[in-house]
């Protein structure tokens, strides 16, 4: 059975920077998309909700 493992090479240091730079790059992307959502939430929780007969029919400025 250790005939059939292959021997994975270790990351150089260039490697994990690489990793790193990448990680980084993905996590302010995510950040990016988070703000865009916090404000979208932000903006429809601004106007009250509008109830009917004790059911919301108006959440913010969507509609159900």
């Amino acid at each position: 059975m250790n005939a059939l493992r292959q021997t994975v090479p270790t990351p150089t240091y260039e490697d994990l920077l690489d990793i790193i730079e990448v990680q980084n790059f993905l996590i302010a992307e995510l950040q990016g998309e988070v703000d865009n959502l916090n404000t979208q939430r932000e903006k429809m929780f601004s106007v009250p909700p509008v109830i009917e007969n004790g059911v919301v029919v108006q959440l913010g400025r969507s509609f159900y």
